[in-house]
C-alpha cells in the first residue's frame, strides 16, 4: 500500500512535510504501520508542489532513503500546495516511471493508491468519460484512483 501526503495551507518547507512530525512520510518508507503486503515502501517516491504557474515535481524510482540530497533540496522549497507519495508496488502493476507518483500533467498533480482487477478492460473508459477531451487519454499509468489538487486549491478524490 502506497503512502500519500497532501497539504494545503500556509507556505511551508517541503522538507518539513516529508521528514518531520510523528511517523513522517520518510519514516513510513522503512517502518510503515498497517501495511497489508510487503514490509517497506521502497519502490519509489515523489513530491509535487505548486509554483505560481504550474506544478513542479521531484521523484526517484528507488527508496527515498537512498537520496542523500533530498532533505537539502526540499528544505530550499516552500509551497502552500503539496502532494507526495511513497510507493509499494502492487503485484501486477509495473514498477516503472509511468507509475511513479505524484504524476503531473499541465495544471494537475495527482497521487493514487490501490488496484482494481480488470481496470483497463472494464472501468477505465467510464472513469475517464468526465475528463475534457484533450486530457481524457493523457494519463498513461497502470493505476486507477487519484487525489487531485489544482492551483486554485480545488481538491477532488475519485476512485472506482
Amino acid at each position: 500500500m502506497c503512502r500519500l501526503l497532501a497539504y494545503i495551507g500556509e507556505p511551508t518547507s517541503l522538507a518539513h512535510l516529508v521528514f518531520s512530525g510523528e511517523h513522517s512520510l520518510y519514516e513510513q518508507s522503512f517502518a510503515p504501520r498497517e501495511l497489508l503486503s510487503g514490509s517497506v515502501n521502497a519502490d519509489g517516491y515523489g513530491v509535487a508542489w505548486y509554483t505560481k504557474e504550474r506544478p513542479a515535481r521531484i521523484a526517484g524510482a528507488r527508496p527515498i532513503w537512498y537520496d542523500d540530497e533530498l532533505p537539502t533540496t526540499l528544505a530550499a522549497i516552500e509551497s502552500e500546495h503539496v502532494v507526495a507519495a511513497l510507493r509499494n508496488a502492487t503485484p501486477g502493476i509495473p514498477v516503472d516511471r509511468s507509475c511513479l507518483l505524484p504524476l503531473v500533467h499541465e495544471q494537475w498533480s495527482l497521487v493514487l493508491n490501490g488496484f482494481v482487477p480488470q481496470f483497463r478492460k472494464e472501468h477505465m473508459r467510464a472513469l475517464r468519460a468526465g475528463l475534457p477531451e484533450p486530457q481524457r487519454w493523457a494519463p498513461c499509468g497502470a493505476s486507477h484512483s487519484w487525489i487531485e489538487i489544482d492551483r486554485d486549491r480545488t481538491v477532488r478524490r475519485e476512485m472506482l
